[in-house]
């Protein structure tokens, strides 16, 4: 038995064994139609897989178990920043340039990140860097120098710093928000003005923060203000807890434990 944790892995090496179990960290978010048992594979090459275990039962199929994010365990026990002295950390970060939906899945970077990082600059937040890990992020990085912004790559760093985080598209919007974090998501006009949105982040699971559209990311400080100062009312953490729970529903620590043992049952 092979365990992977990237489909593109797994795939390689189907001829190889007869089972191959993949750990899925991602929320789930789709973007391909018609929905096949996962949300971004054929069914055809998921059948191929002995099984899945993922945070959620969106991505657990195959068939496969839910046991949270293991890569989150030591946050959903407590670690994190210190609460700050007067402003917020702000982390901002992108998804990677994905061709599975030229409309979804890519990056829309160019399109917001500099007038968000000026905006927070001006506004006097210390900011961190981020990017998806499949980004080239040479021309990101260009920017953020320009503005002072320290370059982050590893997202455990942001969620060791950071106290409010913006981003347009990626798992690490609901894991930051899993850490009972106020998030701020960044989409297009043209997405907003889309017919046929493929749900989870556009727009089912938009409500756990504010979602802001690039054509106001040079009033981003404004909106991390806002966001910050709202943190704890109750309605707002009602609703983000709830999509929360949707998407990574156990938060107690123990998520590597669950995998451990599912893998230690299929031996």
């Amino acid at each position: 038995m092979l365990v992977v944790a990237a489909w593109r892995d797994a795939q390689t090496q189907f001829h190889k064994y007869e089972r191959v179990v993949l750990v899925e960290h991602g929320a789930g978010q789709h973007y391909r139609r018609p929905k096949a048992n996962h949300p971004n594979r054929s069914r055809s090459d998921a059948a191929k897989l002995h099984a899945v275990i993922g945070p959620n039962e969106r991505v657990a199929s195959t068939p496969g178990l839910a046991v949270g994010c293991p890569k989150l365990d030591r946050w959903h026990t407590g670690r994190g920043p210190t609460p700050p002295a007067a402003r917020p950390v702000v982390a901002v970060s992108t998804h990677w340039d994905s061709r599975v939906d030229p409309i979804w899945s890519g990056t829309i970077w160019r399109e917001w990140v500099e007038g968000a990082v000026a905006s927070l600059a001006r506004d006097g937040y210390d900011v961190l860097g981020h990017w998806h890990p499949r980004l080239d992020p040479a021309g990101l990085r260009r920017v953020y120098d320009r503005y002072g912004v320290e370059p982050v790559a590893d997202f455990a760093d942001v969620l060791d710093r950071a106290h409010l985080y913006i981003c347009d598209n990626s798992s690490t919007i609901f894991e930051f928000a899993s850490c009972d974090r106020p998030v701020i998501l960044v989409h297009t006009a043209s997405q907003a003005a889309h017919p046929d949105p493929p749900g989870g982040r556009y727009w089912h699971w938009s409500q756990v923060g504010t979602d802001v559209p690039t054509s106001e990311a040079d009033r981003m400080g404004c909106h991390a203000s806002a966001a910050w100062e709202r943190r704890d009312d109750p309605g707002l953490v009602r609703i983000r807890t709830g999509i929360v729970d949707g998407i990574y529903r156990h938060r107690d620590g123990h998520a590597a434990l669950r995998a451990a043992r599912a893998l230690e049952h299929m031996l």
